[in-house]
């Protein structure tokens, strides 16, 4: 027996099982990756979900977020202080999931169902009036989005032809 052919021999199988060992930890990230991006979104949907279970959970703050869609400027300082607070945690929820979006690790249709939704708050008079004088607190790619263009439907006129 030639101690080199079998030294030669493995070495190639050495070299194989290197090679199969990198494809198999690619798919193990790939399948890791696809698992934490779905965490997160699963996260920034349910923290979102949770801000406007929040919201209306109680009549006074179904009121305050009916009241301040319809005009900013009517509310009171503290209706606008709650106001405020409930349009600043769900516009960056989904700033965030904006700039995942544009990263590819969010899924682009429970973007879309998602940019419908706060493109349909944002054009409401009271939201145009809050997001003008609050706006810089975002970065300049989700202003942008936002001030772009207008959803076509008004929140709070489809909210009150419902009721």
């Amino acid at each position: 027996m030639n101690w080199d052919a079998v030294g030669a021999v493995g070495e190639v199988i050495g070299a194989l099982a290197v090679v199969f060992t990198l494809i198999y930890l690619a798919i193990q990230m790939k399948q890791n990756t696809v698992a934490v991006n779905q965490s997160a979104q699963q996260s920034m949907v349910a923290g979102t979900g949770a801000v406007l279970d929040s919201i209306f959970a109680n009549p006074q703050g179904a009121e305050v977020w009916v009241n301040g869609l319809e005009s900013w400027s009517s509310l009171t300082k503290a209706e606008k202080a709650q106001f405020a607070s409930i349009m600043h945690h769900v516009m960056r929820a989904n700033e965030q999931a904006y700039l995942s979006f544009c990263a590819g690790t969010f899924d682009p249709q429970i973007w879309l169902g998602m940019e419908t939704a706060i493109r349909e708050v944002i054009s409401s008079p009271g939201a145009q009036e809050w997001w003008s004088l609050r706006k810089h607190w975002y970065c300049e790619a989700f202003r942008s989005l936002l001030d772009k263009s207008k959803a076509s439907m008004n929140f709070v006129d489809s909210y009150q032809d419902t009721n």
